[in-house]
């Protein structure tokens, strides 16, 4: 019965740890709860607290990005408040805008990856197709990539394409259990602007999300989780860490998430690369590639083993079915180069 009992609590423990603020505890706390929530919605041991509290997982469902339309928060593309300190106020209005498909590319061992890109437009009406800006060791393509924990590898493996092509430098901010959701913990728009600023990237590439599941706090307010306050709000905080980036001539990509080996938190991720996706589609000098199918098998499903670009099933994942090994660093830095190459001639 004590298990019962556990398994049936495991669901509001969970997230009420989800919800805590970033710490080595929250990071514990929601190690321990999410195989019990987990072991309870397999169980179905979940269902009498779901309808007792009213709660819908905002996992379920999420925004369609792939074509048709899709609303927008009002003022998404010109709002001026401070983006440092997220203290935009919430809105509900919104407006529709019409998405087109995003364009996809086979990966090896696994479905497709698509990327969804804007550019700035050329400063002449003519047809003629602009040279690619070339890069070579006495002068690389300045690359920072930023994020969360789950952004390291990507970077180890930047590096590594560094190494054998010169005309790469790559240098790393990341910042262990941190995100947009929370500046209070760590201020990602006013460690950008001072980075963009010291070190002044041609391109920055992020990931971040793992962390964000939580509420946002806009003065007074609190915002739940994925609430389409929280959504509004959101969408807001990724347009203007953009700017940070395009505003000083850098160009951006945006990493999504990848599948994680558990189900709630896989949808989690696909509720958030929805958002950095249509934010990509109309931010001038952004491009978003499609991190959750970058990592899925043949049958669009978890697994630690793909096969890589060079034929050979490797380990992707680390055993806690959340970040990557070095092999799941590497898949990600030859997407990035793949984008990379697309737009600038590297000269090693």
């Amino acid at each position: 019965m004590g298990i019962i009992g556990l398994l049936l609590g495991a669901e509001p423990l969970h997230l009420r740890a989800e919800n805590l603020s970033p710490s080595v505890f929250r990071t514990a706390a929601v190690a321990i709860t999410g195989p019990l929530a987990t072991a309870g919605e397999f169980l179905r041991l979940d269902r009498p607290w779901e309808w007792a509290t009213g709660y819908e997982d905002p996992g379920e469902g999420g925004t369609e990005v792939a074509s048709g339309s899709l609303e927008l928060p009002e003022g998404l593309m010109t709002t001026t408040t401070d983006a440092h300190e997220g203290t935009t106020d919430p809105t509900e209005a919104t407006t529709t805008v019409t998405v087109s498909p995003v364009s996809t590319t086979t990966v090896p061992g696994g479905g497709v990856a698509s990327t969804t890109s804007t550019s700035r437009a050329p400063s002449s009406t003519t047809t003629t197709t602009e040279a690619k800006p070339v890069f070579t060791p006495e002068d690389p393509l300045r690359i920072l990539v930023v994020g969360d924990s789950l952004s390291v590898m990507m970077g180890y493996g930047l590096m590594r394409q560094a190494e054998a092509n010169r005309a790469l430098k790559v240098e790393m901010v990341n910042k262990v259990s941190s995100g947009l959701s929370r500046p209070d913990f760590y201020n990602w728009p006013k460690v950008m602007t001072e980075k963009v600023a010291e070190y002044r990237p041609h391109v920055a590439v992020i990931l971040f999300g793992g962390n964000d599941k939580q509420p946002i706090h806009v003065g007074a307010q609190s915002l739940r989780s994925f609430s389409e306050e929280w959504k509004s709000e959101y969408y807001r905080r990724i347009w203007r860490f953009l700017d940070i980036i395009t505003d000083s001539g850098g160009e951006a990509i945006w990493m999504g998430l990848p599948i994680m080996r558990s189900d709630r938190f896989a949808e989690t991720c696909r509720t958030l690369n929805e958002m950095y996706s249509v934010v990509c589609e109309y931010h001038d000098g952004a491009t978003y590639i499609d991190g959750y199918t970058l990592f899925v098998d043949d049958n669009g499903k978890y697994n630690k083993y793909l096969v890589d670009s060079t034929g050979e099933r490797r380990l992707m994942r680390a055993d806690d079915g959340i970040h990557l090994s070095n092999a799941g660093g590497d898949r990600q830095a030859e997407a990035v180069m793949e984008v990379l190459h697309e737009s600038y001639q590297l000269e090693p």
